[in-house]
Protein backbone atom coordinates (compact mmCIF):
# COMPACT_ATOMS: atom_id res chain seq x y z
CA UNK A 1 0.00 0.00 0.00
CA UNK A 2 0.73 3.76 -0.19
CA UNK A 3 4.08 4.42 -2.30
CA UNK A 4 5.94 1.17 -0.91
CA UNK A 5 7.26 -0.44 -4.86
CA UNK A 6 10.55 -2.29 -6.12
CA UNK A 7 12.56 -1.92 -9.10
CA UNK A 8 13.46 -4.87 -10.87
CA UNK A 9 15.76 -4.87 -14.00
CA UNK A 10 15.91 -7.38 -16.82
CA UNK A 11 19.31 -6.83 -18.88
CA UNK A 12 20.37 -8.32 -22.47
CA UNK A 13 16.52 -9.03 -23.45
CA UNK A 14 15.94 -11.77 -25.80
CA UNK A 15 12.79 -13.24 -27.03
CA UNK A 16 12.49 -15.55 -24.31
CA UNK A 17 12.29 -13.62 -22.06
CA UNK A 18 8.22 -12.64 -23.20
CA UNK A 19 5.68 -13.08 -21.51
CA UNK A 20 3.75 -13.47 -17.83
CA UNK A 21 5.19 -12.39 -14.56
CA UNK A 22 4.22 -12.00 -11.39
CA UNK A 23 5.77 -9.63 -8.25
CA UNK A 24 4.78 -9.33 -5.18
CA UNK A 25 5.23 -9.63 -1.60
CA UNK A 26 5.33 -13.12 0.70
CA UNK A 27 1.83 -11.91 2.97
CA UNK A 28 0.19 -15.19 4.41
CA UNK A 29 -2.39 -13.28 5.35
CA UNK A 30 -3.05 -11.74 2.09
CA UNK A 31 -3.20 -14.48 -0.39
CA UNK A 32 -1.83 -14.38 -3.87
CA UNK A 33 -1.37 -10.65 -3.26
CA UNK A 34 0.70 -10.11 -6.61
CA UNK A 35 0.89 -7.38 -9.62
CA UNK A 36 0.84 -9.29 -12.94
CA UNK A 37 2.79 -8.16 -15.49
CA UNK A 38 3.21 -8.71 -19.39
CA UNK A 39 6.26 -8.22 -21.05
CA UNK A 40 6.54 -7.86 -24.68
CA UNK A 41 10.46 -7.94 -26.56
CA UNK A 42 10.50 -6.05 -29.38
CA UNK A 43 12.72 -5.68 -32.01
CA UNK A 44 13.40 -2.08 -33.58
CA UNK A 45 16.80 -0.99 -35.64
CA UNK A 46 16.01 2.36 -34.89
CA UNK A 47 18.71 3.05 -31.94
CA UNK A 48 22.24 2.09 -31.22
CA UNK A 49 22.43 -0.50 -28.15
CA UNK A 50 26.13 1.49 -26.78
CA UNK A 51 27.85 4.55 -27.50
CA UNK A 52 30.57 6.01 -26.22
CA UNK A 53 31.18 9.79 -25.95
CA UNK A 54 34.40 11.94 -24.09
CA UNK A 55 33.87 14.81 -23.18
CA UNK A 56 36.28 18.01 -20.81
CA UNK A 57 35.82 19.08 -17.32
CA UNK A 58 34.35 22.04 -16.84
CA UNK A 59 32.63 21.98 -20.51
CA UNK A 60 29.51 20.18 -21.43
CA UNK A 61 28.59 17.05 -23.44
CA UNK A 62 25.76 16.60 -25.81
CA UNK A 63 24.27 12.72 -25.96
CA UNK A 64 21.78 12.21 -28.53
CA UNK A 65 19.09 9.81 -27.74
CA UNK A 66 17.15 7.96 -30.64
CA UNK A 67 13.98 6.09 -30.04
CA UNK A 68 11.33 3.56 -31.87
CA UNK A 69 8.06 5.45 -33.97
CA UNK A 70 5.74 4.41 -31.57
CA UNK A 71 7.50 6.22 -28.78
CA UNK A 72 6.75 9.47 -30.01
CA UNK A 73 4.61 10.78 -27.38
CA UNK A 74 6.44 8.45 -24.54
CA UNK A 75 7.74 10.63 -21.31
CA UNK A 76 11.65 10.47 -22.42
CA UNK A 77 13.97 9.18 -19.75
CA UNK A 78 17.76 10.21 -19.56
CA UNK A 79 19.48 7.57 -16.27
CA UNK A 80 22.36 7.17 -14.67
CA UNK A 81 23.38 3.91 -13.60
CA UNK A 82 24.60 3.70 -9.83
CA UNK A 83 25.80 0.24 -8.85
CA UNK A 84 22.96 -2.41 -9.34
CA UNK A 85 20.52 0.90 -9.08
CA UNK A 86 19.66 2.58 -12.28
CA UNK A 87 18.31 6.34 -10.96
CA UNK A 88 16.09 7.76 -13.62
CA UNK A 89 15.64 11.16 -14.41
CA UNK A 90 12.74 12.51 -16.06
CA UNK A 91 13.70 14.16 -19.60
CA UNK A 92 10.63 15.43 -21.03
CA UNK A 93 7.22 14.66 -21.26
CA UNK A 94 4.69 14.76 -23.81
CA UNK A 95 3.45 18.36 -23.23
CA UNK A 96 6.66 19.55 -23.56
CA UNK A 97 9.64 19.77 -26.20
CA UNK A 98 12.53 21.39 -23.54
CA UNK A 99 12.95 20.63 -20.60
CA UNK A 100 15.96 21.97 -17.79
CA UNK A 101 16.58 20.72 -14.06
CA UNK A 102 20.16 21.94 -12.67
CA UNK A 103 23.09 21.06 -14.82
CA UNK A 104 21.18 18.92 -17.38
CA UNK A 105 18.70 20.28 -20.24
CA UNK A 106 17.08 18.40 -22.58
CA UNK A 107 15.15 19.18 -25.89
CA UNK A 108 12.94 16.19 -27.82
CA UNK A 109 12.36 16.64 -32.03
CA UNK A 110 9.71 14.68 -32.53
CA UNK A 111 9.97 14.72 -35.95
CA UNK A 112 12.92 12.79 -36.33
CA UNK A 113 12.33 10.86 -33.38
CA UNK A 114 15.59 12.07 -30.94
CA UNK A 115 16.02 13.84 -27.95
CA UNK A 116 19.66 15.83 -26.90
CA UNK A 117 20.57 16.00 -23.65
CA UNK A 118 23.31 18.86 -22.34
CA UNK A 119 25.46 18.07 -19.19
CA UNK A 120 27.16 21.53 -18.58
CA UNK A 121 29.77 22.09 -16.11
CA UNK A 122 30.94 18.94 -16.12
CA UNK A 123 32.80 17.40 -12.99
CA UNK A 124 34.74 13.98 -12.85
CA UNK A 125 31.26 12.54 -10.99
CA UNK A 126 29.60 12.45 -13.85
CA UNK A 127 31.77 10.15 -15.91
CA UNK A 128 29.78 6.91 -15.77
CA UNK A 129 26.99 4.74 -17.45
CA UNK A 130 24.07 6.58 -17.97
CA UNK A 131 20.95 4.90 -20.49
CA UNK A 132 18.58 7.03 -22.90
CA UNK A 133 15.08 5.31 -22.11
CA UNK A 134 11.30 6.10 -22.63
CA UNK A 135 7.94 5.43 -21.05
CA UNK A 136 6.00 2.61 -22.03
CA UNK A 137 2.47 2.26 -20.74
CA UNK A 138 -0.01 -1.40 -20.98
CA UNK A 139 -3.07 -0.96 -19.43
CA UNK A 140 -2.30 0.90 -15.77
CA UNK A 141 1.03 -0.61 -16.03
CA UNK A 142 3.83 1.87 -16.55
CA UNK A 143 7.43 1.42 -17.35
CA UNK A 144 10.39 2.32 -18.17
CA UNK A 145 12.04 0.89 -21.22
CA UNK A 146 15.91 1.52 -21.22
CA UNK A 147 17.18 1.62 -25.08
CA UNK A 148 20.83 2.82 -25.28
CA UNK A 149 23.65 2.72 -22.72
CA UNK A 150 25.59 6.03 -22.63
CA UNK A 151 29.46 5.81 -21.23
CA UNK A 152 31.03 9.27 -21.02
CA UNK A 153 34.26 9.86 -20.29
CA UNK A 154 34.51 13.59 -18.68
CA UNK A 155 38.65 14.28 -18.88
CA UNK A 156 41.00 16.78 -17.56
CA UNK A 157 42.21 19.15 -20.50
CA UNK A 158 44.13 22.03 -21.47
CA UNK A 159 40.70 23.90 -23.10
CA UNK A 160 38.14 23.58 -20.76
CA UNK A 161 35.24 24.02 -22.87
CA UNK A 162 36.26 21.97 -25.69
CA UNK A 163 33.57 18.81 -25.83
CA UNK A 164 34.54 15.62 -28.25
CA UNK A 165 31.71 13.66 -29.64
CA UNK A 166 32.83 10.23 -31.11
Amino acid sequence: TGGNYFRVIIRQLTRQDEGTYRCGVDKPIIPDSYTKVELDVKKDDCCEKSVTETAYLGGEATIRCNYPEDHEDSIKYFCKESNDLKTCVNMTSAHQTTAEAGRFSVSDNRRERFSTVTIRDLTEDDTGTYWCGVETSRTEQRYITLITQVKLLVRTSSAPHAVHLQ
